[in-house]
């Protein structure tokens, strides 16, 4: 998707009174109709702000969750009166939202209903894009995490307007295309699961980079091959046969694992036992791969160090910790969970960039700066 031009370079002149319709990454933690987490949604507002204020009117679409019962963007909307001025349109009518749409004044700003709560959004269905692209004279695209998604709103709108860039697009863009070719000492942070697009960034990104730290199923599966691992996550569809006899993988040298009886305990890679599982490494493996961190200029992370669902972040907390702490270090993350683990140890603010994709992160770092989303089959 990166051949947009940047709507942020476009004059205020040739916006006013243009209607926009701005796809914005609004999809965040929502329990019990309030809101979680804001960081995603505070990053529309450069955007949302300079069309405004250029006199465009905004009709801002995105999706919450998978469009179920009780997906409704008004926690959304309640959240946004109180920094953008703005009406929701709550009807799935589109006679009507075309209505109110085309009484809009300059510098307005209306809030359309989840997209997933409309028939075509996740068929990605021309007809259903046409009608979006009736709205509005321009599109703006400012949804990163969902890039590598073939949904209407992403993969078909771009052939129907004339379409720009956001102003967080440009920002990920520019950080993830830094971190595919670091200048000075780098290293990689993986976690998590999904093993089989992180072995393709790996692959790709290694060449590049001094060491990576692995947990998560990537270290899992890679330790299986020489020690027993018990009863821990692993994939064995991928082959992990460059990373086993590449020095740069830096290995957990001792675990945390957890028995049937739910008790936990520290024990060396050679020592688990097969009722056993790898939950997170261990201090001894956390202390080197700190004293890794010290020494370099560019970390990328993406992927939780232990089972962040189960609650067992302390690798996770110590590593953000000694990223932060670290001078003259550019640090970039992605992926809620890996996110969620740094906001945990309070350092996210010195954090130097965190992306509001995960998959969308990887996606990118995977396939040469192509994100294309109506050519991807994912």
């Amino acid at each position: 998707m990166y051949f947009y031009k940047q709507i942020i370079k476009i004059s205020p002149d040739e916006l006013k009174g243009k209607v926009v319709l701005l796809r914005g990454s609004l999809n965040t933690p929502i329990n019990d109709k309030k809101i979680i987490d804001t960081y995603r949604i505070k990053r529309n507002f450069e955007t949302i702000k300079f069309l405004s204020e250029s006199e465009a009117k905004v009709v801002l679409i995105g999706h919450l969750g998978k469009g179920n019962e009780g997906d409704s963007m008004e926690p959304i909307s309640e959240f946004l009166c109180d920094y953008i001025p703005h009406e929701f349109i709550k009807t799935l009518d589109f006679k009507t939202i075309k209505s109110k749409t085309e009484k809009m004044k300059n510098s307005d700003v209306v809030l359309l209903e989840n997209l997933r709560f409309f028939d075509g959004e996740n068929e990605n269905d021309m007809n259903f894009a046409k009608k979006l692209a009736s709205l509005a004279d321009i599109y703006v695209f400012d949804a990163f995490d969902v890039a590598h998604r073939k949904n209407a709103s992403v993969a078909l709108l771009p052939s129907l307007l004339d379409t720009y860039s956001g102003v967080q697009f440009e920002k990920e863009i520019t950080e993830l295309k830094k971190a595919q070719n670091p200048q000075k000492k780098s290293g990689l942070i993986f976690g998590g699961s999904k093993l089989e697009t992180k072995i393709k960034i790996l692959n790709k990104l290694l060449p590049f980079y001094d060491f990576v730290l692995v947990g998560g199923v990537v270290a899992n599966t890679i330790l299986s091959k020489k020690y027993n691992v018990g009863e821990s996550l692993v994939d064995e569809s991928v082959d992990v046969t460059f990373l086993i006899k590449n020095k740069k993988v830096l290995l957990p040298v001792d675990v945390v694992v957890l028995n049937h009886k739910n008790e936990h305990f520290i024990k060396k890679i050679n020592k688990i036992d097969d009722n056993e599982k790898i939950v997170d490494v261990g201090p001894e493996t956390i202390a080197r791969f700190n004293d890794e961190i010290k020494n370099t200029q560019n970390i990328l992370w993406n992927g939780p160090l232990g089972w962040y669902e189960k609650g067992f972040i302390q690798s996770s907390v110590s590593v953000a910790k000694t990223v932060s702490s670290t001078k003259n270090i550019h640090s970039i993350a992605g992926g809620g969970d890996t996110i969620a683990c740094i906001k945990a140890s309070g350092t996210i603010c010195d954090w130097s960039f965190i992306s509001t994709g995960g998959g969308a992160m990887l996606y990118f770092l995977a396939n040469d700066n192509l994100m294309l989303p109506a050519n991807n089959e994912n």
